[in-house]
């Protein structure tokens, strides 16, 4: 176990005329929705919202308030690390 290696998910993401590409840290499912943590090179963190496979909010976010949709999601349901390689 202590082989492990991280392989992290790159995502590109287009920010208005800008294309930003960065690593997903953590995904949280639940139902039909997906809340998706982004981190890019610059430390900036992007939250994609999904619901039935269909992004439906996406934006760069400094921090997440205590009792939002997206905190509610990380803090109380299922809760996916990038994939791990033995």
């Amino acid at each position: 176990m202590n082989k492990e290696i991280m392989l992290p998910t790159e995502l590109s993401i287009k920010d208005r005329k800008n294309m930003v590409k960065g690593n997903v840290n953590r995904t949280a499912l639940f139902a039909r929705t997906k809340v998706i943590d982004v981190i890019t090179a610059d430390n900036e963190r992007f939250y994609l919202i999904y619901y039935k496979n269909s992004l439906i909010y996406g934006d760069k976010l400094d921090k997440v308030e205590e009792e939002s949709f997206i905190n509610k999601h990380f803090v109380k349901v299922l809760l996916l690390k990038p994939l791990i390689q033995y």
